[in-house]
């Protein structure tokens, strides 16, 4: 439709499944912008990218390599590895550390995705919730508030307070 016969491409060949969900994470975010993202993705894309897959080396030379379109001064280094992760997407570490939880509670309970990128339930209270570790408690406690508009961080609060200590086993 273009009516072009070539493209530039950059072929990759065999590539770890990390390795490979790198490269879509890096150019999807080129391409798009993290700000576009809903509040889950954002979540998992910043969980990614802290996670020990994603090691400084191999962000590196992806960037190199994927980074020869934007030239520009090398980012001063952060302290810590959530300011890094901030630092890439223009959010505090607090922020940071915020979407990792909401997508830890995501990873163990998908139900709440909805509510959150709709807003129902908000990042704090995603956060709150979070700590729950029983996967049965989780559902059971989505199951008795999905009706309500927004669950908000007070509410969150208590509901982990019940919960404190309890792994799904007693």
């Amino acid at each position: 439709i273009a009516g072009l016969t070539t493209v530039p491409a950059v072929v990759k060949t065999n590539l770890s499944d990390e390795d490979a969900e790198m490269y879509v994470i890096e150019t999807n975010l080129m391409q798009r912008g993290f700000k576009d993202l809903c509040t889950s993705e954002q979540a998992a894309v910043v969980a990614l990218r802290h996670s020990k897959m994603f090691d400084e080396d191999k962000l590196k030379a992806i960037h190199d390599e994927l980074g020869a379109m934007e030239a520009g001064a090398e980012k001063p280094k952060a302290d810590s590895k959530l300011a890094m992760v901030g630092e890439e997407y223009g959010l505090s570490k607090n922020t940071i550390a915020r979407l990792i939880r909401v997508n830890k509670l995501i990873s163990a309970c998908d139900k709440y995705k909805i509510a959150i990128d709709t807003n129902r339930l908000s990042v704090r209270a995603a956060c709150e919730l979070s700590y729950i570790r029983s996967v049965t408690a989780l559902n059971a406690i989505f199951e008795k508030y999905k009706e309500f508009v927004v669950i908000d961080i007070k509410l969150a609060a208590q509901i982990r307070d019940i919960f404190e200590g309890f792994d799904g086993t007693q």
